[in-house]
C-alpha cells in the first residue's frame, strides 16, 4: 500500500515538474522548435543520446519534451538525504565514479542492472555519450557506455525492442537566457538485429558507436570542428536561429560570409532590470561562485523557475497586505513583463 502511494505521488511530482518547465521555457527562451519527435519508437525500450553542454540542463530539455517518463544517470555527489526522494521522483539515477571510491564504484553494477531492467519495460533513459560536458557546439568522441548497455540489454531480454535515439541540442547562445532552443531527434537505432551478429561483442559495440556518432551529428548545427569553425559558430545568432533547422544547418555548410549584428540596448536592458532588481543581484553573485561556465545556463535556468516566482509572491504578499490585491496583481504582471522584456534586450 505505501508503495502504491509512493509511486503514485512521485509520478504528480514528475507531471508537475515537466508542465512547469514548458511553460516557464517560454520565458526563459526566446523560441523552442522541436524536430523529429515523430521518430521516437513506440512500445520499446529508449536511451536518448544527446550532446552535452549545459549541466542538468540537458536532461531536463529531453523530460520535458519526450512522451513518456525518462530516467537519467546523475554523477552521485549531487545526492543527499535530503533531496533524494524527489530526485527519485524526477527520474535521477546515482552514478560513481572513480574519485567517490573503489567501494562505492561497486555499486554501479547493481545500477546498470537496474537499467537493462528499465529499458527492457519499454522505459526509456537519458544518457550523454559525450561522458563529460563541452561548452561547444561540435561533437566530441563518445564513449561506449551507452552502446554497450542498450547492446548488453537486448542480448539479456532478446524479446525486447531496444533503440539509441540520437539527439541533438542546439542554442543560439550557449550561456544566456533568450537563446533559441533547436531540439532535433535523429532517426532511432534498433539494437535488435545487432544481437543476433556473428561478429564478436565489442566490435558489433564499435558499430553502434560509428552509427550513434553519425546519427547525433546529423542533429546538430555544428556537428564538427572544422575549418571556419569560429566564424560560424559566430553567425548564429537570435536572427538566424529563426530559421529552420535544416535550413540552418545548410548554410553552415556552405561557409556563410557574414553575420548579421546583434543590437543591445544596454538603457532599456537597465530599466527593464529595475523591478527585479534584487533576485537579479543574487543570480549573479551565484554564478560568480563558479568558475567554468558549463552550468551557467543550467543554473540560470534553476533559479529563474525557483528564485523569482518566490520573490514575486514574498513582495506581492506584502503589497496586497499594505495596499490592497488590484496594486499586488499589476505588480506581478509587471515584474513577468520586466523580465522577460530585459531578456530580449540582453541577447
Amino acid at each position: 500500500m505505501f508503495l502504491r502511494i509512493d509511486i503514485f505521488f512521485k509520478g504528480v511530482i514528475y507531471f508537475l515538474l515537466k508542465n512547469l518547465c514548458k511553460l516557464f521555457n517560454i520565458l526563459y527562451f526566446r523560441r523552442v522548435r522541436i524536430y523529429g519527435r515523430e521518430n521516437i519508437p513506440k512500445n520499446a525500450g529508449i536511451i536518448y543520446c544527446a550532446n552535452h553542454s549545459n549541466g542538468f540542463l540537458d536532461a531536463l530539455l529531453i523530460g520535458t519534451y519526450t512522451p513518456k517518463k525518462a530516467f537519467s544517470l546523475t554523477r552521485s555527489d549531487v545526492f543527499n538525504n535530503r533531496f533524494s526522494w524527489i530526485m527519485a521522483a524526477i527520474g535521477m539515477l546515482p552514478i560513481y565514479r572513480m574519485r567517490d571510491g573503489y567501494e562505492k564504484l561497486r555499486k554501479n553494477q547493481d545500477l546498470f542492472a537496474r537499467c537493462r531492467e528499465i529499458l527492457a519495460e519499454k522505459k526509456s533513459l537519458i544518457m550523454f555519450p559525450e561522458a563529460g560536458q563541452n561548452l561547444n557546439r561540435f561533437l566530441k568522441p563518445l564513449s561506449k557506455g551507452s552502446t554497450r548497455l542498450a547492446y548488453q540489454t537486448q542480448k539479456q531480454y532478446p524479446s525486447s525492442e531496444i533503440y539509441l535515439q540520437p539527439i541533438g541540442i542546439n542554442f543560439s547562445h550557449l550561456t544566456a537566457p533568450r537563446a533559441t532552443l533547436h531540439l532535433v531527434f535523429g532517426q532511432p537505432i534498433s539494437v535488435k538485429k545487432f544481437a543476433t551478429d556473428s561478429q564478436k561483442d565489442p566490435v558489433i559495440i564499435n558499430q553502434l558507436k560509428g552509427l550513434l556518432t553519425k546519427g547525433i551529428k546529423k542533429c546538430l548545427w555544428l556537428p564538427e570542428k572544422e575549418k571556419g569553425y569560429e566564424k560560424k559558430w559566430r553567425y548564429i545568432d537570435k536572427k538566424i536561429a529563426k530559421k529552420d533547422f535544416n535550413v540552418l544547418k545548410d548554410r553552415l555548410s556552405n561557409n556563410p560570409r557574414s553575420s548579421s549584428q546583434k543590437i543591445k540596448s544596454i538603457f532599456m536592458k537597465h530599466l527593464f532590470t529595475f523591478p527585479n532588481f534584487i533576485p537579479l543581484m543574487i543570480v549573479k553573485k551565484i554564478l560568480g561562485m563558479f568558475k567554468e561556465q558549463l552550468f551557467y545556463h543550467s543554473m540560470k535556468y534553476a533559479l529563474g523557475l525557483a528564485l523569482f516566482p518566490i520573490y514575486w509572491i514574498i513582495t506581492g504578499g506584502i503589497l496586497w497586505i499594505f495596499t490592497g490585491i488590484w496594486v499586488a496583481l499589476i505588480y506581478f504582471v509587471l515584474c513577468v513583463i520586466s523580465l522577460f522584456l530585459r531578456q530580449c534586450f540582453s541577447s
